[in-house]
C-alpha cells in the first residue's frame, strides 16, 4: 500500500509485529469473516492470533458484543487442531452463541482478560495529507468505525519521538510524525500498539500506532 513509505514510523509499525504476536500476551483474534458451515460446524468465524493461545473447548467472549462462546473446534492452515498459537491464522468453530453477536473486526479475547471497549484513542501518526481537527474514518483490518480527529497533541521528531516545536499545533503537515487524539462514533475494541488507517473523503490521510 503507498502507506508503506515513510521512514521511521513505518519501521515501528513493522516492529510492533513480533510483539502482537506474543505468547505472553491474553488471547487477541480481530474475526476476518463470520460464516456458516454443515450440520457438524453450524457457526464459524475466521482470523488471526495476534496473541495468546488457544485450545478446543475454551470459552471465549466476543467484543465489543460482551457474549461468550465455546470453541468446538480449530483449523489450521485447513487441518484440524487441538490448539493454535499467537501468529497461526485459523478457523474458528463456535458454540453457544448466536451469529448477530459476532461480525469482521469484531475481537475474540479470554473472559478473564477482555479486550476494551473504547471511543477515545491517542495515535502517534505519519502525516500522508493535511491533518488538521477533521472527520476521519478509523480502518483496521476489516473495522471501519467514523470519528473525528480533536486533538492535535503535538509534532514529533522522527527519529527520537521527543516532542518539537510548540504543543497543540493547528496543522500536520504531509511527512510530520504527531501525536493526535481521535473520538469514536461509537465504542470499538481496541488497544495499544494496534496500528490504524485515518483515512478522509475516500483518501488516506495518515497511517499510525495507538498509544
Amino acid at each position: 500500500a503507498g502507506w508503506y513509505t515513510g521512514p521511521v514510523l513505518i519501521d515501528q509499525l513493522e516492529a510492533s509485529e513480533p510483539t502482537s504476536r506474543s505468547l505472553d500476551k491474553p488471547l487477541r483474534i480481530t474475526i476476518a469473516d463470520v460464516f456458516r458451515g454443515g450440520v457438524q460446524n453450524p457457526l464459524s468465524i475466521s482470523g488471526r492470533l495476534d496473541g495468546g493461545s488457544l485450545q478446543v473447548g475454551d470459552r471465549v467472549i466476543t467484543m465489543p458484543a460482551k457474549e461468550t462462546a465455546v470453541i468446538k473446534g480449530i483449523d489450521v492452515n485447513s487441518e484440524p487442531a487441538d490448539w493454535a498459537v499467537a501468529g497461526q491464522k485459523v478457523i474458528l468453530h463456535l458454540t453457544d452463541i448466536e451469529q448477530q453477536y459476532l461480525k469482521a473486526g469484531d475481537v475474540i479475547c479470554p473472559p478473564s482478560a477482555p479486550i476494551q471497549n473504547v471511543t477515545s484513542l491517542t495515535v502517534k501518526i505519519l502525516a500522508f495529507d493535511h491533518v488538521t481537527p477533521m472527520h476521519v474514518e478509523v480502518h483496521r483490518g476489516r473495522m471501519q468505525i467514523p470519528g473525528r480527529i480533536t486533538q492535535l497533541m503535538a509534532i514529533l521528531d522522527k527519529v527520537s519521538g521527543a516532542v518539537v516545536g510548540k504543543k497543540k499545533p493547528r496543522l500536520v503537515q504531509p511527512g510530520f510524525i504527531a501525536r493526535v487524539v481521535v473520538q469514536l462514533d461509537s465504542a470499538v475494541p481496541l488497544e495499544a500498539p494496534e496500528k490504524v488507517i485515518l483515512r478522509a473523503g475516500g483518501q488516506t490521510v495518515a497511517a499510525g500506532l495507538l498509544e
